[in-house]
């Protein structure tokens, strides 16, 4: 009997895990669809009325006794069915059926945190390192995009959800410990350890749950990044089955105030100071030092204190109703998505009114009040009473086996798909370059698009790329660090550039060659930072040096770029400068570019007017603003624009070849 209970609890262990994995997937997925369509229009429309979709769980507080248990059944099936939908919709239906998900994943956790749901909250804490875990694992064999969520390997989430749906079939033994609780510590009491709840819930989506968001904030190692936040979450497994009590208070209040300084240490080291008028000289930012990258490496290495918080707040929660549990997920929810909001508003202050002036290179305000959240619980001392033991997760070596083999999966994939070095070949003498506005991994009509971006550009088949609106390893963007995505994909080497702190439309350089002396530099800006990434790649005997920029505001900050550009590139005998420019033909920055470089396009087509790649039919892209710049001793052998929707974003694909003797 002892043994099929044991295996009962590990299958409960496994539901809870892939339960919260799928609640991060659905607030990912509910967050980036409304982000997306606002994108398309660049203004804020019909769609933010899914921010309160969540609020549909409320009616959880009207149930009585006698229909709970239908209630938490018909919560855990609209979570797998709304999960396996995900990769099925367009934006706009994955708004509402996300936040339906995500509104059924709230109405689950009123009733974990009511105990209603047995053994689980004992083993809550447990279950988030399993699921951090098992994300960490999805995002790094993806090159930071969750396979489970979409492309070829979107069955993974299928097999997941039947997973889920067999365990729930699973008879469970009802024992005492359903009934165990914590003394009451009143209402207060639950609204601090549900905000609490929350506040570790944001730290977890915003930071955690792909090891390339903290890598792609200032260039951080990224195999050293994620050894050590999975070395951190095993040591918190191995802690909770050693110590099923968990830490004290105040070994609690000392880990989780280290952490959050860490954190917002790090992201405060490297914080850029822009150029504050548009006479000031560029700022030059090149690869961070240990110092900027020290309190990050720290803050991954505390991480296990996440899951410890969770598991001893869940203690904390007294047995009740989950009616009870209404108010202080309502708040804790709302909580999760102001911090949420905040992150992505430092990105686009440009276009935010007032609040953005005042949230323009405040990256770390929303990890400050995050940490805020995760501290406030532990300086309420909360009640206990001989049931509180029964609270404490079971002893179990199970899932620290389960984490271990997790973990090394993940470090596997780190080194399995990193780039491989490009054989040497003196003997090159021509290279095809592409330049492409990916708008954050956006299709069109604003639904998520990498894999579409990724077949564009292996049609290509470029030997560098310069990536613009990459900046999208925030929550805005799923999480998925772009320039990584491609570049592994493709075995390239990558350089993020302007980092993702900076608040930059995103350039970044992904390259068939090493890439030397990386540098982004920071000019004059009134919208989005205008930040252009350089790196020098050496072919065919010849030393280049290619530029990737996108700038944008008003006249003041467009001039400023093109002065602050032109500088560096007349340093370099041989230069490649890529970029959506945002300007045309007819402007002064486009007659100072041309006074120095030649425009691969005016090339061949001096009238402006080619041909389609593929049909031969005539194109005008007299109005274009994507240009490929090349020093004159290059020789321009081809040059091509594949317009929208072809091009799986809203500009077009531009590539030239260039040869040299």
């Amino acid at each position: 009997m002892g043994t099929r209970r044991e295996i009962r609890r590990q299958g409960e262990t496994v539901l809870a895990a892939i339960l919260i994995l799928f609640f991060f997937q659905l607030l990912g997925v509910w967050i980036e669809s409304i982000y997306r369509l606002s994108l398309i229009k660049l203004a804020m429309g019909a769609e933010l009325l899914g921010i309160l979709l969540p609020l549909l769980f409320l009616p959880i507080a009207a149930a009585g006794r006698r229909v709970e248990r239908g209630v938490l059944a018909a919560a855990l099936l609209v979570v797998l069915v709304t999960r396996a939908l995900c990769p099925l919709l367009s934006a706009p239906w994955l708004i509402v059926n996300a936040g339906v998900g995500v509104a059924a994943c709230l109405a689950l956790a009123c009733h974990v945190l009511s105990g209603t749901t047995g053994p689980i909250r004992r083993d809550l804490g447990v279950t988030v390192a399993i699921a951090v875990l098992l994300s960490i694992l999805l995002r790094v064999w993806g090159s930071s995009y969750d396979l489970s969520m979409g492309g070829p390997w979107a069955w993974l989430g299928w097999v997941l959800a039947g997973l889920a749906l067999v365990l729930l079939l699973v008879p469970r033994q009802r024992g005492a410990s359903d009934e165990a609780h914590a003394a009451d510590g009143g209402q207060i009491n639950d609204i601090a350890a549900a905000l609490g709840l929350f506040a570790n819930a944001a730290i977890i989506y915003l930071v955690l749950l792909s090891p390339a968001v903290v890598s792609a904030w200032c260039g951080a190692d990224y195999l050293l990044g994620t050894a050590l936040l999975v070395v951190s979450l095993v040591c918190a497994l191995g802690w909770m089955a050693a110590k099923p009590y968990g830490p004290s208070r105040s070994v609690l209040l000392l880990w989780n105030g280290v952490f959050v300084v860490a954190l917002v240490a790090g992201i405060r080291w490297n914080t850029i100071v822009f150029p504050a008028t548009s006479e000031a000289p560029a700022v030059f930012v090149g690869p961070p030092s240990w110092r900027q990258t020290a309190p990050l490496y720290l803050m991954l290495l505390l991480a296990g204190v996440v899951p410890l918080n969770i598991a001893a707040l869940a203690a904390r929660c007294a047995a009740g109703r989950p009616r009870r549990y209404v108010a202080p997920v309502t708040l804790g929810m709302a909580f999760l998505t102001l911090v949420t909001m905040l992150l992505i508003f430092t990105n686009v202050w440009g276009y935010v009114g007032i609040a953005g002036d005042y949230l323009r290179n405040r990256f770390y305000l929303p990890f400050l009040i995050a940490g805020a959240g995760m501290i406030a619980p532990w300086l309420i001392p909360a009640k206990r009473d001989a049931a509180s033991r029964d609270n404490a997760p079971s002893a179990s070596a199970l899932p620290v086996v389960g984490g271990v083999a997790l973990a090394l999966l993940a470090i596997t994939g780190v080194v399995g798909r990193a780039a491989r070095p490009a054989p040497a070949d003196e003997s090159l003498r021509a290279i095809t370059v592409l330049t492409y506005n990916m708008q954050q991994g956006s299709a069109l009509e604003g639904d998520q698009n990498y894999w579409g971006q990724l077949a564009r550009i292996r049609a290509v088949a470029p030997d560098i790329i310069g990536l613009q609106e990459s900046d999208v390893a925030r929550p805005s963007g799923g999480h998925v660090d772009a320039a990584r995505f491609f570049a592994e994909a493709l075995g390239f080497y990558h350089y993020y550039g302007p980092n993702a702190i900076s608040g930059t439309f995103g350039t970044a350089i992904v390259s068939r060659f090493p890439l030397h002396d990386p540098v982004s530099f920071f000019s004059y800006s009134t919208t989005d930072e205008i930040g252009t990434a350089a790196a020098v790649i050496e072919a065919g005997g010849r030393r280049i040096a290619f530029f990737n920029s996108h700038p944008a505001g008003r006249p003041a900050a467009m001039q400023a770029h093109v002065d602050a550009l032109m500088a560096e590139v007349r340093k370099y005998d041989h230069v490649i400068a890529v970029g959506d420019y945002n300007f045309r033909e007819s402007s002064p920055y486009y007659e100072k570019v041309v006074g120095t470089l030649t425009d691969s396009w005016r090339a061949l087509y001096p009238d402006g007017i080619g041909v389609m790649p593929d049909t031969r039919e005539p194109l005008d892209m007299t109005q274009r603003i994507d240009h490929i710049f090349v020093s004159p001793d290059f020789e321009v052998v081809e040059s091509h624009y594949i317009p929208a929707p072809a091009s799986q974003t809203d500009h077009p694909a531009h590539w030239s070849i260039i040869r040299w003797e």
